[in-house]
């Protein structure tokens, strides 16, 4: 599913570099998160989840989904993340980027990035 996954992305946002976050698959634009996968073997669950971070450009009104669960990897749904990752990946030019929000931790949720 992985290898899968990692196909799409980069089929869908070239611009996206593979890196590690958090210990998982992610795909970073100038350094920031945008998209990451979650084993289901690795966190011991019965779905893998494919999530996106708060760089991701998917706002829409008041509330979106920011992750999946994901048990296989039918075509429609390699088609469905694909417009997601385009979606989520900032436009370059002027209208087509939002400000970054602030980078924040909460110790007990999370440990900074290092």
């Amino acid at each position: 599913m992985g290898e899968r996954l990692h196909a799409v992305i980069k089929a869908s946002a070239p611009a996206l570099s593979p890196r590690l976050w958090y210990g998982m698959p992610a795909y970073a634009k100038d350094g920031k998160v945008v998209c990451f996968f979650q084993s289901a073997q690795k966190f011991n669950t019965r779905y893998a989840t494919f999530g996106f971070s708060d760089n991701a450009n998917l706002d829409e009104g008041a509330m979106w989904p920011t992750a999946f669960a994901l048990t296989e990897l039918t075509a429609a749904d390699e088609a469905r993340i694909g417009a997601l990752v385009k979606k989520a990946v900032p436009a370059p030019g002027p209208g087509g980027t939002r400000p970054a929000p602030a980078e924040a931790t909460h110790p007990d949720l999370c440990p900074a990035p290092g």
